[in-house]
């Protein structure tokens, strides 16, 4: 048993993380973060990427967002926490949205964990932008609905060349981003107010001025509503659009806006880039754990 400085880093993304990790070439945030020494695993969603049984019309009224909170997550982290003492975790987007619901359900993963780097990640939308209006507002909200009643699933592989999705997993998305509420949309659990009582680990958000910066605040702010209880928490507030970078007390919860050349998926794609030496930074800096 020894002490390692770079142990494990997980990767979590709503579609599958070839884009992040590829093992064929030197692409993505995974595979630049495996070459600074980090031991690098990427998690494919069950039906996604390359964990079968894929989603068509036999199954497509199961895998739900729920099953992928209560199931799917809590058995990588066993895994995991088989080999490691503690994990770190970057998440994309939606993955990030349903890792912290995980630990607003399973707060006693929460210590296990010793920090967080999300990109791009927000539940609730209402920012403005033409192609949220196209890709969330017109497609994901109305169409997708449409799509996915004659298939009983959505063939997202034939419209966009990304994993087909279930009718469960659409319907928990679709129903987060419009709500106030941090709701279950099976069971009722409430997440909103279960982290109110947990404090989460340290946690780095990129955001960028194109991807709807307001709505990562927001996510922030409920995912680390202590702050905002009169509790000695930390956090960071993007007080300010043009602030590239932003910390309170110490920045245990920091948010940093990346330059207009990236969009939502091309800052996690290329094979260098400079916020990935920030990423290892604070990934180095938090990490503090075992391996068996």
């Amino acid at each position: 048993m020894g002490w390692s400085q770079h142990t494990l880093v997980g990767f979590l993304t709503l579609n599958n993380t070839r884009g992040i990790m590829s093992i064929h070439r030197c692409r993505g945030l995974g595979g630049n973060l495996a070459e600074r020494g980090w031991n690098v695993y990427a998690l494919d969603f069950s039906g996604a990427g390359l964990s079968p049984p894929w989603i068509d019309r036999t199954n497509g009224d199961h895998n739900t967002q729920t099953s992928r909170i209560t199931e799917d997550l809590p058995s990588t982290l066993d895994f995991l926490l088989q080999k490691y003492d503690s994990v770190n975790i970057v998440a994309h987007s939606w993955g990030a949205v349903l890792f912290n619901a995980f630990l607003a359900r399973h707060p006693e993963f929460i210590d296990k964990v010793n920090s967080c780097v999300y990109f791009g990640a927000k539940r609730r939308l209402q920012g403005r932008s033409v192609r949220k209006f196209i890709t969330i507002d017109l497609f994901w909200k109305r169409l997708a609905y449409l799509l996915a009643r004659p298939c009983g699933y959505l063939p997202m592989k034939r419209l966009a060349r990304l994993h087909n999705e279930s009718l469960g997993m659409h319907h928990g998305s679709a129903t987060w981003m419009k709500s106030a509420k941090w709701v279950d949309v099976i069971d009722g659990f409430d997440y909103g107010e279960a982290l109110k009582e947990h404090s989460l680990p340290p946690t780095l958000y990129f955001g960028l001025p194109s991807d709807l910066t307001a709505d990562v605040r927001r996510f922030m702010l409920e995912s680390h509503s202590q702050y905002f209880e009169g509790r000695p928490r930390e956090i960071a507030l993007l007080q300010n659009p043009k602030n590239t970078e932003v910390d309170v007390n110490g920045g245990k919860y920091k948010y940093m806006q990346l330059p207009s050349l990236y969009d939502h998926w091309s800052w996690l794609n290329a094979c260098e880039a400079p916020h990935y030496a920030l990423v290892d930074d604070w990934l180095a800096t938090h990490n503090q754990q075992e391996e068996y």
